[in-house]
């Protein structure tokens, strides 16, 4: 029989998010006490009891295992803010699968080092702060081996979004502390029920720490209430109640998009074909990938992925676009954006700035064929954007930025056939998958091959055939509604 989550926290003695905790067993310093006023007064930020506790707890080694948005960013900064202060000529290493993602915990470190004017000795760089203390906190990528990593040695060690690391890293991780009797602290949303992570959560020397986003009082009951219907029962215990359920084999295999991403920086000069997802009503954010092409090498390569937070009218989202392509950083050759509901309210406003032909506006929604006089296709269905990035995937012609957002939302991608045979996509946090098959959409230069659709034709529409520019030249097969 399953257990439940409160059963789980039993089992292991999982510190219980809702306890009450007796403030005098605090072990409090001047510092510790000025970083939360700070946090309050600049913030409006105050702790939650489970991060009161992890942000004084002085065991050695602590794991949380949460759902998605409980503060566990927030708490960890604070706590890594906190350790550097009253710990001069020591060191902190903050590690994470990326830069980019390990870089948004050490801004807010930055910025509670600043509210809290704790001292420093030089200006922080992307990946390094000295406090005048003489204390040094690293912020660095793991990669897949974490060999960038085995010179250093550390007096705290935070690994970031623990369950996405590769087994490989914590061989390379672990000797770092060793001289240094270090604390360690993992922290993520759960993978699946395998791993290091998964066999931590399971070790006894560990305090744990596991919450669920019901847990959390600045997660409104609605928005739950709304995801629990719009996704499966493993995917809603995963994601939000933090569980260790098992990953569903997506459209996807989790094994073609490991193999696919690099860490690989954009070059601005290379050819640029913007996706845009659009946020949906009751949806929160919208999601711009970019995708780069190397006319040299015929390759392509997602290069970015910009989610965009909260909601916004369809002018923020055109003006973020239009303003892209006006600076001039990127040579973007075409913006692919979903005119269906609030998207057409984008495409119309981008095509008003910028023209017509920089913007393409598809029509992915709908579920049926239909086909002219001439047997050419005239609709067009998600299964061919999907179906395009796996070509390319398994053919080599298409690398990924070695983001945590963009592994996550790609895994999540599901299908199944329904009773008339028909195939649909969907998953959540799919956004980000959505933007990145659009992105990817101009170079669709052959007949999907992973995903067989009924009623295709073979002929080329050669009113479609674009020149981009002397070196690339794109067919689409189909035209799009």
């Amino acid at each position: 029989m399953e257990e439940t989550q409160e059963e789980e926290r039993e089992k292991y003695s999982v510190l219980k998010p809702n306890s009450e905790y007796v403030e005098d067993n605090y072990r409090k310093s001047e510092d510790s006490v000025k970083i939360l006023d700070a946090m309050r007064e600049k913030y409006g930020i105050v702790l939650d009891s489970w991060q009161k506790d992890v942000y004084y707890c002085e065991e050695r080694y602590i794991i949380i295992k949460s759902g998605r948005q409980v503060g566990k960013t927030t708490t960890i900064g604070a706590k890594v803010t906190k350790y550097a202060a009253e710990n001069p000529n020591k060191k902190t290493l903050i590690i994470s699968r990326t830069q980019k993602q390990s870089g948004y915990l050490f801004d807010m470190v930055k910025q509670l080092l600043f509210a809290a004017e704790i001292p420093l000795l030089d200006e922080p760089t992307e990946t390094k702060a000295k406090l005048k203390n003489g204390h040094i906190i690293y912020s660095l990528p793991s990669g897949w081996t974490g060999a960038g990593l085995r010179f250093l040695t550390a007096h705290l060690i935070i690994v970031e979004e623990a369950a996405y690391i590769p087994d490989e890293v914590f061989t390379a991780v672990r000797p770092m502390g060793a001289t240094t009797n270090a604390q360690v602290i993992m922290f993520s949303t759960p993978f699946g029920p395998s791993g290091f992570f998964f066999n931590c959560w399971h070790d006894d020397q560990f305090r744990r720490y596991d919450v669920s986003s019901e847990d959390c009082k600045r997660i409104p009951l609605e928005f739950l209430k709304a995801e629990k219907q719009r996704m499966s029962k493993i995917e809603y215990q995963r994601e939000y109640e933090g569980r260790f359920t098992q990953v569903h084999a997506g459209l996807i295999p989790i094994e073609l998009i490991n193999a696919s991403m690099m860490i690989k920086e954009c070059n601005p000069k290379n050819i640029h074909f913007i996706g845009v997802d659009v946020a949906r009503y009751g949806s929160n954010d919208s999601v711009v990938a970019f995708c780069e092409y190397d006319s040299a090498t015929k390759k392509s390569h997602i290069c970015r992925v910009e989610v965009i937070k909260g909601k916004h009218r369809t002018t923020h989202i055109s003006g973020f676009i239009t303003a892209l392509k006006r600076e001039g950083k990127y040579n973007i050759k075409k913006i692919i954006v979903d005119e269906t509901g609030v998207g057409g309210g984008v495409v119309d406003e981008i095509v008003q700035q910028l023209g017509k032909r920089l913007v393409l506006g598809i029509n992915n929604a709908s579920r049926g064929l239909e086909e002219t006089s001439e047997g050419r296709r005239r609709r067009f269905i998600k299964e061919d954007l999907y179906s395009n990035i796996i070509r390319m995937m398994e053919k080599e012609e298409l690398t990924l930025d070695d983001d945590i957002n963009i592994l996550r939302s790609l895994r999540n991608v599901r299908f199944e056939y329904t009773s008339k045979g028909t195939l649909t996509i969907f998953g959540p946090d799919h956004d980000v998958a959505e933007a990145i098959v659009r992105a990817a959409f101009p170079l669709m230069h052959n007949a999907p091959k992973k995903l067989y659709c009924s009623g295709m034709s073979n002929e080329e529409d050669e009113s479609l055939y674009e020149d981009i520019d002397d070196s690339l030249y794109y067919r689409t097969r189909f035209s799009v509604m």
